[in-house]
């Protein structure tokens, strides 16, 4: 892929320290401390927090993605939006695999812009914790704070601005198609 970096080399281990880093470069002084923690460790987590209704620590670790995709790319001082378009979806698609999230895909339906994570761990019922995770990450890569709300199929998330991310949530609930729903934003 032209215009984004290889994801080789983004962890380094030190067993006799007991560190893992990663990072762009895991052995520069870019990288940050990693932990490793399974999928159930990081469900419990996730469903904690969506129970108690704070989901601000999964947007914070969706900044920090965005972040990371940001330093993906080659060239980064341009920034995102003047970034390759297929250059930038490889970079979040590169850093989202990295972390364990799954397959990042994104699509334009119309107006709407809908983000996608096919094998994803199932981290709640309602797949709100991802919705956070990716809204923290897209609002550090469009500079503008975003919502990314679940929709009827599984592994699809329209973004939308945070005022309005209510709303299209219970039209999300209500509708029984991603079509449907686009299309009712729409109206």
């Amino acid at each position: 892929m032209t215009g984004a970096r290889q994801p080789e080399g983004f962890y380094s281990f030190d067993l006799g320290r007991g560190v893992v880093l990663g990072g762009q470069e895991a052995s520069t002084n870019h990288s940050s401390r990693m932990m490793v923690v399974t999928d159930g460790l990081m469900r419990d987590l996730v469903s904690a927090a969506v129970h108690s209704g704070d989901l601000s620590a999964l947007r914070h670790f969706g900044r920090q993605l965005g972040e990371q995709s940001l330093r993906f790319l080659e060239g980064d001082a341009v920034g995102f939006s003047s970034a390759d378009p297929s250059a930038a979806v490889y970079a979040i698609r590169s850093v989202v695999a990295l972390f364990g999230f799954g397959h990042f895909g994104l699509e334009r339906w119309g107006d709407a812009l809908v983000a996608r994570l096919g094998g994803a761990p199932e981290l709640d019922g309602d797949r709100l914790g991802l919705g956070a995770l990716l809204g923290g990450m897209f609002s550090v890569l469009t500079g503008n704070e975003v919502a990314c709300v679940p929709t009827p199929e599984e592994d699809a998330f329209v973004l939308v601005d945070p005022s309005v991310a209510d709303d299209v949530w219970g039209m999300s609930r209500a509708h029984g198609e991603l079509g449907a729903l686009i299309g009712g934003l729409a109206q």
